[in-house]
């Protein structure tokens, strides 16, 4: 993780002793098209829809229950 975060592909937030990590604005075109080409890929990975389906149940839940 911190060889992606050195190189600008991800940025972290720390929260108490977690940090929290997201993909990072694109800085130029390449790099932005290294991350449409992963997207468009990942459509293809049917594990990577569960998971994307999985994070999205737990999130809602998550936020609802914060409420």
């Amino acid at each position: 993780m911190s060889f992606l975060k050195n190189s600008g592909w991800v940025t972290g937030v720390r929260r108490g002793k977690w940090v929290y990590y997201s993909l990072a604005e694109p800085e130029d075109s390449i790099q932005r098209r290294v991350l449409e080409v992963l997207r468009e890929g990942l459509q293809q990975v049917p594990q990577a829809e569960e998971d994307y389906k999985r994070l999205c149940s737990y999130l809602e839940t998550k936020y609802t229950d914060a409420s």
